[in-house]
């Protein structure tokens, strides 16, 4: 059985739950478990780490990601008498695509705090430079990571690197400096609404949209190296 089937016959959900409020784990169907009991954390590789690893009060499991995951911090996960993980690991939606790896991180973080993020990483706030690499982010990334969510569209999408901070306007890329040389504005955009949108986020169907720079959201990272 996939690693994702043994995940939801475990919590007796559809796989592809998400929960966009949650900083890293899923905890699937809560209510349904005994309160000494932890929910299975999304992203673990169940193949791995066996059921009643995870869960019981005091019991601890090495976490070990899913495919399409990958670790961020060290240490085990350990259940406590909440019913609550606490852990200092999590598994982030990532890949790799022509020689650059990607994290889709889901804190939501205004856009100076997702640069910030991204390069303390050892990446950048992602750069989208054709057709074909913002279809692979959106198919890959951020589709999957909002497929369940009915928030407004503005929310359900994650911060890239481009901006017009410097020059009202004129958007470069934060790291390289470079303009664009490849769009994919939603239809009359970009605007600067009440003058005050200067930073650049995707959107879960691959349209690019100028928004106030504070807007807590998710934000996309890309390395030349990669996150394993």
């Amino acid at each position: 059985m996939a690693s994702e089937d043994r995940y939801a016959a475990y919590n007796n959900i559809d796989s592809t739950d998400r929960d966009i409020n949650s900083a890293g784990w899923i905890y699937s169907e809560k209510d349904s478990w005994d309160k000494a009991n932890c929910g299975f954390p999304r992203g673990v590789d169940s193949d791995n780490v066996g059921h009643w690893s995870a869960i019981g009060i005091h019991r601890q499991m090495p976490p070990s990601c899913a495919r399409g995951y990958t670790q961020m911090g060290s240490g085990l996960m350990k259940c406590q008498t909440d019913g609550e993980w606490t852990n200092n690991v999590r598994c982030v939606p990532y890949g790799e695509y022509d020689g650059h790896s990607y994290l889709l991180v889901p804190d939501a973080v205004s856009w100076d705090t997702a640069k910030e993020r991204c390069e303390r990483y050892g990446g950048y706030l992602a750069e989208v430079e054709s057709i074909e690499e913002n279809n692979w982010i959106t198919q890959t990334l951020v589709a999957p990571y909002y497929a369940n969510s009915s928030a407004d569209w503005w929310l359900l999408s994650s911060w890239i690197g481009a901006n017009d901070l410097t020059e009202e306007g004129t958007f470069v890329w934060s790291t390289s400096g470079n303009h664009l040389n490849y769009t994919n504005w939603l239809s009359g955009q970009p605007d600067n609404f009440l003058g005050n949108e200067n930073c650049v986020q995707v959107t879960n169907n691959g349209i690019w949209n100028d928004m106030g720079c504070g807007l807590p959201i998710p934000f996309l990272c890309k390395a030349t190296a990669f996150w394993k």
